[in-house]
């Protein structure tokens, strides 16, 4: 079962345009931002999370580099880096969201992204059920 946090925007003008800005950021650990994390982040367009992530990267290596560190301390902080990025994807989406305008206004699960969207949809008053694309 996959939960989803729903975003909407704040200043929609109609129903057809917040059905269609909505934003779903999946909760959980995030496979794509462990493996790649500079294209993940690229991806999202999460410029601010991106500049940390190089600065952090070119830090550490020079501090590394500075002691002499053996290969398998490069390692190690190597897949430290990946981790917390995969970790903290989705509290990294929530925040950019937040910041452009964006509020959160549900949290939903299902069995995919598509069950998360038909489900919240489906449970919205405003929304008239023709809108509401069936899975």
């Amino acid at each position: 079962m996959r939960v989803y946090s729903v975003f909407e925007p704040i200043g929609a003008a109609s129903l057809a345009e917040r059905r269609e800005q909505t934003e779903l950021v999946a909760e959980g650990f995030a496979v794509l931002a462990f493996a790649v994390p500079v294209l993940w982040l690229a991806w999202h367009r999460l410029w601010v999370a991106l500049g940390g992530l190089v600065t952090v990267v070119i830090a550490g290596a020079g501090l590394l580099w500075a002691v002499e560190a053996p290969a398998e301390v490069w390692s190690i902080g190597a897949w430290a880096v990946a981790f917390l990025t995969g970790q903290e994807a989705a509290g990294l989406r929530r925040a950019d969201l937040e910041r452009r305008g964006y509020r959160e206004v549900a949290v939903v699960s299902g069995a995919t992204r598509e069950d998360c969207e038909v489900r919240y949809f489906a449970g919205r008053a405003d929304i008239p059920t023709a809108l509401v694309k069936r899975a």
